[in-house]
């Protein structure tokens, strides 16, 4: 199963040229045999980075895109476009997502599955303050991520309220899924449909994700809010690039990069300090791709991070577990205000029904009446038409009477 199972990855970008061609050399790095690129009208020279990595490597296969930005249309073609290249698993990931499995090899993971998806923990890592502008190495900074993680996932009312930053914020989890022809990836690769099997949640794959990896990261947020927005999607749809738009619109913006990047090991989300935690995963997952990056590797915090990577595990599916717990709990108090919501909609619809079946009577009595009332006006004009009827006849015999009794009129001549 190992030596002949395919993994394709897949990937919707635009304008990361200072990124994708790590990315991809990670991922084909794990045991990737493929993968499927969609360049979506990038601006920034992308388009030129894939064509010269495809040319020299034959596992790389992309194409460009210059229409509107449908995520979930487009990264399902791609899924579909792997599976009739032979694809087992499909593997989807953005430019700033890398899969990761601390314990054991990727594809032994995949390969000792029998799901028809695996559900993963997607964790955020923090940039450095200083880091203002992108580019490859800014990765080696961001070897910090928040303490805790707050809920439900997606976190959006409580960054709204300025009471945590994006980076501290519950995620959805994202998904690797068996390959099929009628694969649906969802928005955001956080959901997947018209799959072989039930799904499964694991531990032994996580997403290590680079969300704000530069200031400028957030102007480039800001100009995908008006692509989503040209394309018709709903608000709901990159909630955040539509917020940091508006920030930006307000000059507000370095508050927000304050709230989600850390100096002297803190956040400072609008005014609070929140300490963050030292974990150079990311940072060490990536060094290997970068030239001049070995120094990076080199340090004591490094080598005591590594040693200590089973205990990181450990603490990363915990923290994952009790994500998904504090996600059911918070589906469940859904679920109970959805189910109120139903009794009292079932209460409404049966009065509606009572008024309905009130209302029926009445009209079918109504209607009774109504039947009725055109029967004796057929009636009566019908009695009409009889006597109109009788009327005429009765005219024309007097008329008949009078010619016949009327003596004729007299005439003289003129000689008389």
């Amino acid at each position: 199963m190992l030596r002949g199972m395919k993994i394709f990855g897949i990937t919707l970008v635009r304008s990361e040229a200072d990124i994708i061609e790590l990315t991809l050399r990670y991922h084909l790095q794990l045991g990737l045999d493929g993968v499927f690129v969609l360049d979506n009208a990038s601006t920034d020279g992308t388009d030129k980075i894939l064509e010269r990595l495809a040319h020299a490597d034959d596992r790389i296969r992309w194409t460009r895109h210059e229409g509107e930005f449908q995520q979930a249309e487009l990264t399902t073609g791609l899924a579909r476009d792997a599976f009739r290249a032979g694809a087992d698993w499909i593997v989807p990931f953005d430019a700033d997502e890398f899969w990761f499995a601390p314990g054991r090899a990727f594809r032994e993971v995949l390969a000792g599955s029998m799901a028809g998806a695996l559900r993963a923990q997607v964790i955020h890592y923090i940039q450095a303050r200083e880091q203002l502008e992108r580019n490859p190495k800014t990765l080696l900074t961001m070897t910090r991520r928040a303490s805790w993680t707050a809920g439900p996932p997606d976190g959006r009312a409580l960054v709204e309220a300025q009471q945590i930053g994006y980076v501290e914020a519950m995620y959805l989890p994202k998904w690797i899924s068996r390959a099929s022809a009628n694969l649906e990836i969802g928005t955001g690769n956080h959901s997947a449909g018209n799959l072989t099997a039930r799904p499964e949640t694991t531990g032994e794959i996580v997403c290590l994700h680079a969300p704000i990896r530069s200031r400028d990261t957030l102007v480039q947020k800001a100009a995908q809010s008006r692509r989503l927005e040209e394309a018709g999607r709903p608000a709901s749809d990159g909630w955040h690039t539509h917020r940091i738009r508006r920030l930006l619109e307000e000059d507000s913006i370095d508050a927000e990069w304050a709230a989600n990047s850390y100096e002297n090991d803190a956040l400072d989300v609008y005014g609070t300090r929140r300490p963050v935690v030292f974990d150079p995963t990311l940072r060490d997952a990536v060094a290997p791709f970068l030239t001049d990056a070995s120094s990076a590797l080199a340090d004591q915090e490094t080598a005591q991070a590594w040693a200590g990577r089973e205990e990181w595990q450990r603490a990363a599916v915990q923290n994952f577990l009790t994500n998904l717990n504090d996600y059911a709990l918070s589906r469940t108090e859904w679920a109970t205000d959805l189910d109120g919501q139903l009794v009292r909609a079932r209460e409404a619809i049966a009065g509606l029904e009572a008024l309905v079946a009130e209302r029926t009577a009445w009209a079918k009595s109504a209607d009774a009446e109504a039947e009725n009332a055109r029967a004796a006006l057929a009636k009566l004009q019908k009695e009409f038409e009889e006597r109109t009827a009788w009327a005429l006849r009765l005219q024309w015999e007097l008329k008949e009477v009078r010619s016949k009794t009327s003596p004729p009129l007299a005439t003289a001549s003129l000689g008389e």
